[in-house]
């Protein structure tokens, strides 16, 4: 009998945890950081693909993942010339270094 009310527990608990965890997790996700990068849209093409059109100081990209991981699909902004994504990601990465020494010194 012991046993019995054991395993409804745990499969409630199961249950539980299947409703809660997702919307958690989703909530998690959509807030918004207030850095300079945004995502602005997400369209999922099939199973763990999606591309994303993301605002990075202004101007938009599009940038697609996959297992494989992310790629820039567009050369450039997708609003017109300027610096290309790879270009804007690299100088973001080192202006998020320079703060973080300057954190830590």
């Amino acid at each position: 009998m012991r046993t019995l009310i054991a395993l409804v527990v745990v499969v409630a608990l199961l249950l539980i945890a299947a409703k809660v965890l997702p919307r958690w997790l989703r909530d998690r996700r959509a807030k918004p950081s207030g850095g300079p990068i945004e995502v602005v849209a997400a369209h999922p093409i099939e199973h763990r693909r999606t591309i994303y059109l993301v605002r990075v100081r202004g101007r938009e990209y599009l940038v697609g993942s996959s297992e494989a991981g992310l790629h820039a699909l567009s050369g450039g902004p997708v609003d017109g010339p300027g610096p290309t994504f790879a270009q804007v990601l690299a100088s973001e990465k080192a202006s998020a270094a320079t703060v973080n020494d300057g954190r830590q010194a």
